[in-house]
């Protein structure tokens, strides 16, 4: 029996210390973090909640006016991404 509890306590800590977006996405969450950390860390983006329409304006701000190296595409999928994991 201590075997397990020992088991579930590192799962309980491990969600905990990951934090909500880290087995979600998938392929979205590796294009997030290999797009957007082109210019910045994914904690500065991460690190606020938005709408799915301000992640858009993000995104698209980003794309437009900064030139991230996104396609359409791409900047669809972050959006989606960000609006699932990091939204209000």
């Amino acid at each position: 029996m201590k075997a397990f509890e020992l088991a579930a306590a590192f799962v309980f800590l491990a969600a905990i210390f990951v934090g909500p977006a880290a087995g979600a996405g998938g392929e979205a969450k590796a294009l997030f973090y290999e797009k957007c950390e082109y210019c910045h860390s994914a904690d500065a983006a991460t690190g606020i909640n938005d709408t799915s329409e301000g992640w858009r304006e993000t995104v698209t701000r980003m794309r437009e006016d900064n030139g991230a190296p996104l396609s359409a595409e791409e900047a669809e999928t972050i959006i989606k991404y960000l609006s699932e994991n990091y939204g209000r």
